[in-house]
This record gives structure tokens, C-alpha cells and sequence, in this order.
């Protein structure tokens, strides 16, 4: 179920991302319908997803949430047309476009479901003019791109005129190119007849214009004389504006409206952050991250020079440390050091730290 809705109140609930159609029905029997877009919620991956730090240090975090996308309309054959309507000028109706079973009349297998199929040279003797045109559907939903893509296998010669997608926005009255394929030379688009509903061959972008339409259609047009055009697995899909990150917490953020904030916290223990990841649809989820700031040990008291051959003693009240140098050719640490105090030996003129 995409939505669940309330009939008393008609309060809707959205279930999973998909498009869903409900209706208000009077005592009479009459009813108005509404096409309902449930967007999907954000995907959000941050990255470390918490982080143990000492105080003063700085932790970095990258969050990353792929662009929404949800399938306006989409449709396989493998039941019939799917409310996809068949319209003819020259040719022949072998020729024409229609639904075939693999291997069809051209001995293709596609992915071993019925396909459509038009096909000029083997059944006409002069050009195939052949359209087959969706159903509606909507763009309504806040998508900034919307794209068309199916498997397909194409061979076309000059002089074709046609092999063409092409979109209405105002219920098939007008129309316009979105790619023609049709060709001078002989072109192969698609893997020999053989595809993968996961993997179509073909995607166009559509113009901004068919964005926020609510009576949008696609052909697809075929007006040839020479081979054939396979088609299976329509799809046309809504993708969504890049999402938005914001981040709020604990003190130290570079940053709160933003992907990739550093973070430099201010106190010890557990400093809780979160990020809020919002669609171009207004979607949201929230992701909480934690920092364990761990407190840096007592100052190390003790002379801070001393004399090449020479021992000094160093101490730090914090217990249960270790002691070491960072250039022991200069400065070690002697066997007698214990949690608190080390013997310091200087070995070399330079400088060590402690």
C-alpha cells in the first residue's frame, strides 16, 4: 500500500514513494478524484558516523544523500498495451506498431516478454507511418528534471524521416521532439535484440516545460521505410532537486547549513550533533552523530631545559599515562618512569617533545 487515508476525515497517510489515486465520494454517488505523489523519504550516509576525539581536536564529517527519484508512469507489455493507444498512416498493419511475442517477426528476444515491435522493410513496400502515445500522467511534485528511458533495438536507413519520442503538456493537442533517432547511416541502438528491463539502451531528459504539468504524454513515432524498431520497459521517472543538510548540536560546528561541517568541540563526554537531510520535495529525516571528547591530561610540570648528559624529573598529576619523546636521539625516558613522573635524559643538543 502506497497511503493509507481516513474516510471519515479524509486525513492521508503516506505509506512508501510511489503515486497513488484517491477520490471523494457524495451521498449521491458522484465523486471527484486526485492523483497523490508520495514522495520518498531521503537516503542520508554520513560519513564517519561518530568520532572520539580529545578536547581541542577537530573532527570532520561528509554527509551525502543520492537525489530522490520516483516513477511517474511506467509500463513492461507484458499484460497488453497498458492503456498505450495505436494510431496508423501508411504501411501495413504487420508493419505497424503492435505487441509481439519473442522472438517476434524479426527473430528478437528482448528480456522473453512481449515487446512492441514495428517493422517498415519486411511488410511494406513504401514508408511505415506508425504512432503508439501513453496514457496521462503528471509531473506535479517538485521534480527538477523528469527523463524518459526503455530498452530498444534500431536499425534505421536514409531516407527515414522519423524515430522519434516526443511529449505533449496539453493533453495531445501539440507536440514536440525530444530525440529523433532516426538516421543517414545504419545504427545500431540496443545489444543485438537482447536486453535487460534494469538496463534500457535509450534516456532523454525532457525540457523544463513538461515540469509541474498535470496532463503530460509521450509517442513514440515511427516513420521509415527501411528495418525495424523494438521497444520494451517504458519508464519515466520524477527526480527530485539536490537535497539540503542542516546541522544543530552541541558547540563547535563550522558551519549548519551545510554537507561537509568541521567540528570542534568545546567540553568533554558525549557532545550529540544532528543532521536533517530535506528532499527538493520537503521530504526529511534526521540523523543524529555523537563526538566523545575525552579530557587532556594535567599539565606536565618540571624544568622545560636541561643540559646535554644530564637527567631531570618531569611529573603530570593525571595517573595511569604513558611517558614518551618525540626524538630520542635528543631526549628519552628513562626505565624508572612510572604513571605520574619520568627521569628525562638529555642525549643531544636539540629540542624534544615531551
Amino acid at each position: 500500500s502506497l497511503a493509507m487515508i481516513v474516510p471519515s476525515s479524509g486525513l492521508l497517510t503516506g505509506v512508501s514513494a510511489g503515486i497513488v489515486n484517491v477520490s471523494y465520494t457524495s451521498p449521491n454517488g458522484c465523486f471527484t478524484p486526485r492523483r497523490i505523489v508520495v514522495n520518498p523519504l531521503p537516503v542520508t550516509t554520513v560519513t564517519p558516523p561518530s568520532s572520539v576525539l580529545c578536547l581541542g581536536q577537530t573532527a570532520s564529517f561528509t554527509t551525502t544523500s543520492p537525489d530522490a527519484e520516483i516513477t511517474l508512469m511506467s509500463e513492461s507489455f507484458n499484460s497488453g498495451l497498458g492503456g498505450w493507444s495505436i494510431t496508423n498512416g501508411t504501411g501495413s498493419i504487420d508493419s505497424w506498431w503492435k505487441l509481439v511475442t519473442p522472438p517476434g517477426d524479426m527473430g528478437f528476444g528482448g528480456d522473453g516478454t512481449p515487446y512492441l515491435q514495428t517493422a517498415a522493410t519486411a511488410f511494406s513496400s513504401g514508408a511505415t507511418v506508425s504512432t503508439i502515445t501513453s496514457p496521462s500522467f503528471s509531473t506535479i511534485g517538485g521534480f527538477a528534471s523528469v527523463s524518459v528511458s526503455f530498452n530498444q533495438y534500431l536499425l534505421s536507413f536514409a531516407p527515414d524521416i522519423a524515430a522519434s519520442v516526443e511529449y505533449s503538456i496539453d493533453g495531445g493537442a501539440t507536440w514536440n521532439v525530444a530525440a529523433n533517432q532516426a538516421t543517414t547511416i545504419v545504427t545500431d541502438f540496443g545489444d543485438d535484440g537482447n536486453w535487460l528491463a534494469t538496463n534500457p539502451e535509450f534516456s532523454v531528459t525532457l525540457p523544463p516545460a513538461v515540469l509541474g504539468q498535470n496532463d503530460v504524454r509521450i509517442r513514440l513515432v515511427y516513420n521509415a521505410q527501411s528495418l525495424y524498431w523494438l521497444v520494451d520497459n517504458i519508464r519515466v521517472k520524477g527526480i527530485s532537486s539536490p537535497s539540503t543538510f542542516t546541522w544543530s548540536g552541541a558547540a563547535g560546528l563550522s558551519c549548519t547549513a551545510c554537507a561537509s561541517p568541521s567540528v570542534t568541540p568545546t567540553v568533554t563526554g558525549t557532545n550529540a550533533y544532528n543532521v536533517v537531510t530535506t528532499t527538493g520535495a520537503g521530504c526529511t529525516t534526521s540523523i543524529p552523530v555523537s563526538i566523545t571528547v575525552n579530557a587532556l591530561p594535567a599539565a606536565i610540570t618540571g624544568t622545560n631545559t636541561l643540559c646535554a648528559g644530564s637527567t631531570t624529573i618531569l611529573s603530570s598529576s593525571t595517573i595511569g599515562g604513558t611517558w614518551s619523546s618525540s626524538d630520542t636521539t635528543i631526549a628519552i625516558t628513562g626505565p624508572a618512569a612510572t604513571s605520574t613522573s619520568a627521569t628525562i635524559s638529555g642525549l643531544a643538543v636539540g629540542t624534544s617533545t615531551i
